[in-house]
């Protein structure tokens, strides 16, 4: 369970900063950055091992 926490923490942090590099800085920009990064990291996690 910790693993999948981490990856979504992760994946949102690398998600805004992505959308930052990208020169999208409104609020709105920044948390879709966040939630594509979220369901990144999920989807990276669900194909660890179990």
């Amino acid at each position: 369970m910790l693993t999948w926490i981490i990856f979504a923490f992760i994946g949102m942090l690398s998600g805004t900063i992505i959308a930052w590099a990208l020169d999208m800085h409104s609020p709105k920009e920044l948390v879709q950055g966040a939630a594509g990064g979220l369901v990144a990291g999920l989807l990276m996690a669900a194909m660890l091992p179990h």
